[in-house]
């Protein structure tokens, strides 16, 4: 395997890590307002808000170790790709919820793979590319 690939595959090992974390503790946020009425619609934008901040400072010192300040551009990329994938995630959960009929917990947790690609592509290749 080349140094491009190993450092890719590490890449997205690190980036699954965070991810990993950084899911959980948006999906708390999201179950949590869910639960307390508040519509999925709703806490989905709370859950893109907060992982997405939280994301963009452990994804760039962690995941792709971009250590230096954080650049302007960065941020524009950031939040470009979240709206995408915010897209994307809230497309694929109505989806699954109105015309499939499954629940929103459950739907979530299944949105959250194709999430997970498109942010991981959007990050590499955009946002924090050298």
């Amino acid at each position: 395997m080349g140094d491009q690939n190993q450092e890719t595959l590490g890449q997205l090992v690190r980036y699954n890590l965070v991810g990993l974390v950084n899911t959980v503790a948006a999906y708390l946020l999201y179950a949590g307002l869910v639960f307390l009425g508040v519509s999925y619609t709703l806490a989905l934008v709370a859950d893109y808000a907060f992982g997405t901040l939280v994301g963009f400072f452990l994804n760039k010192h962690f995941t792709f170790r971009r250590l230096g300040k954080v650049e302007f551009q960065m941020v524009i990329r950031q939040v470009t790709t979240a709206g995408v994938t915010f897209g994307v995630n809230l497309a694929t959960l109505w989806a699954l919820v109105e015309k499939v009929g499954i629940n929103e917990y459950l739907g979530q947790g299944l949105a959250l793979f194709l999430v997970m690609v498109c942010g991981f592509l959007g990050q590499k290749f955009w946002v924090f590319h050298r």
